[in-house]
This record gives C-alpha cells, sequence and structure tokens, in this order.
C-alpha cells in the first residue's frame, strides 16, 4: 500500500510542475495556435475568443483543478494541436516506444551478459581491456552525436539501413543501436564485478571441490548471484532508455512518446505535455517495480518480510 501511495504522490507532483513550468513559460499558446491554423497573425479578439475556447482565461489553479477533476474521473483532457484526448495520442504512440526501448534493452543484455562473464573468467585479458575501454567510450560520446554519426555511417555512406521514420523491423535497428550503446558498457561492468565477487564466495570454491568444473561453477552458481544487481541496474536503465528515447526519437523521426513529447513543448500543446509526463513517469515507476519483483525472485532472501516483534 505504501508503494502504491508513493506513485500517487509522485505523480500528483509532476503535473503540479508541468502545470507551473507551464505557466511560467513565454509566449501564448492561443496565438500560437491560431498562427498555425490561420497562417497569418491572429487579431486580438481571435485571439480572446481561442483562449476562451482552451480555458486559458481561467486562472492556474481553476484550470489545474478542474484538470485534476477530470483526472479522477480517467480523463486527461483533449489534446489542443492533435484535436482529440489526450488518452487516444499516448496510446498510438507508446507501443512504439516500447518496441524501441525493449529492442535496445534486449540488445544491451545480449551483448553485455557474454562480455561480461568473458570478462570475469580472465580479468586483465585482451576481451576485459577491450570492454572496460567500450564501456568508457560508451559512457563518453552524447547520444545525438552517436545518433547522427550512425545515420551518416550505415544510412548515408553503407546505405545499409534506413534512418528516417518507422514500418517494417528495420527500421528500428539504428535507434536502437543508439539507445543501447552507453547501457551496453554499464552491463558489462556490473555483470564483471557481480561474477568476480562471487567466485570468490566460499559456495563457488565448495561447488569445485565437489568436482564440478569452472564453467560450470562460474554459469549456474556465480552468475546467478551477479545477476540480482544487473536487474536492479537494468531497471533503472529501462527508466533511463525511456527517458533518452526522447533524443533518438526526434533524430531518427520514430514516431514515439518521445517525438511526441517534443511535438507537444513545441506547440504548447499543455493537456498533451501534462499527460505525456504523467505517462513517462508512470512507465519509469512501473519498470522499477518490476525490477524490484525480479529481484525478489531471483534471489528470495531479498523479499520483504514482516519486522520481528
Amino acid at each position: 500500500m505504501f508503494r502504491f501511495a508513493s506513485f500517487g504522490l509522485v505523480l500528483f507532483g509532476v503535473s503540479t510542475l508541468a502545470f507551473a513550468l507551464g505557466a511560467l513559460a513565454p509566449g501564448d499558446p492561443a496565438e500560437l495556435f491560431l498562427e498555425r491554423a490561420l497562417g497569418r497573425p491572429p487579431t486580438e479578439s481571435q485571439i480572446a475568443e481561442q483562449r476562451q475556447v482552451m480555458g486559458l482565461d481561467r486562472t492556474l489553479p481553476r484550470r489545474y483543478a478542474a484538470w485534476l477533476s477530470g483526472l479522477l474521473h480517467g480523463d486527461l483532457g483533449q489534446s489542443w494541436g492533435a484535436g482529440r484526448s489526450v488518452a487516444s495520442v499516448l496510446a498510438d504512440n507508446a507501443p512504439q516506444t516500447a518496441v524501441l526501448a525493449v529492442t535496445s534493452l534486449l540488445l544491451s543484455l545480449g551483448v553485455s551478459l557474454p562480455l561480461g562473464v568473458a570478462s570475469a573468467a580472465r580479468p586483465h585479458a585482451t576481451v576485459d581491456r577491450a570492454s572496460r575501454a567500450a564501456a568508457v567510450v560508451g559512457a563518453s560520446i552524447p547520444t545525438f552525436f552517436l545518433g547522427y554519426l550512425m545515420m551518416w555511417i550505415f544510412g548515408v555512406k553503407l546505405g545499409l539501413l534506413p534512418i528516417f521514420g518507422s514500418g517494417s523491423p528495420i527500421y528500428v535497428v539504428l535507434p536502437a543501436l543508439t539507445l543501447s550503446f552507453a547501457t551496453t558498457g554499464v552491463f558489462t561492468r556490473v555483470i564483471r564485478t557481480g561474477t568476480l565477487a562471487a567466485l570468490q564466495e566460499d559456495y563457488v570454491r565448495a561447488a569445485l571441490a565437489r568436482g564440478a568444473s569452472a564453467r560450470a561453477a562460474l554459469i549456474r552458481h556465480a552468475l546467478r548471484n551477479a545477476l540480482i544487481p544487473l536487474i536492479t541496474v537494468a531497471g533503472l536503465a529501462f527508466g533511463q532508455l525511456l527517458g533518452g528515447a526522447v533524443i533518438v526519437e526526434w533524430i531518427f523521426s520514430w514516431p514515439g512518446l518521445g517525438k511526441l513529447g517534443v511535438d507537444a513543448i513545441h506547440n504548447r500543446d499543455y493537456p498533451l505535455i501534462v499527460g505525456w509526463m504523467l505517462c513517462m513517469g508512470l512507465m519509469a515507476m512501473l519498470t522499477n517495480l518490476a525490477a524490484d519483483l525480479a529481484c525478489a525472485w531471483a534471489d528470495p532472501r531479498v523479499r520483504l518480510r514482516p519486522r520481528d516483534a
């Protein structure tokens, strides 16, 4: 119950912050909307009428109270730009972001697991040195620079992969590679460190003393315990992938929540901005909850127990 109550408090804080930042932002959303619709500067009377239609003629507390009342009834309001409900706009774009984030996470895990185990099996060998160097490079390169570099190499020079939009599964390759580059290095270091620590434990030595091979002791015993910190880091990283998707989706014109949020901010679509922030916050919190449950599954010792009297 405490966790769900904290979810509600965090989402309440996110929505309040979004409304406050929208009120402090320069410019008039009604004027911007009319300029795009009419193709010319609107008159003062047109702006006043549009402000009334958008509800901007009311004070910020009254607008927020009306939005909060609608939220309690499952209504996120109407998007000014799309002309339909915020919930439907988010529902149309959320699957694309989920595909991108999940693909990036699977790519990171698929590369980092064998690389981290190989580094732990032979510390300071060539593979270990190369993985550490790659981790430093991955953490140092800005996402936007890497995205444009990927586009130039694989899209422009080699012509192997599409660089804009979505469609067949091949369109997700470049955005997913860009998004997963930094997390792959982090995961590799976590797996290496956890596996090296587990190899020094008594249960691994006991398995070796009972006749288990070095490979079996590494995979069956050491790696499973090394996965506990990886699950925690992966849960946090997935939330970061959702946040990083904002830049990557905008660069590759990927029609997900990230690009939707950038467009909403550019268009001053306040109902959509607040709904987008709530959606991103909720997804991050659910990801952390899933990581906690996965840790409890992998290691029963981390399960919550009632306190002793």
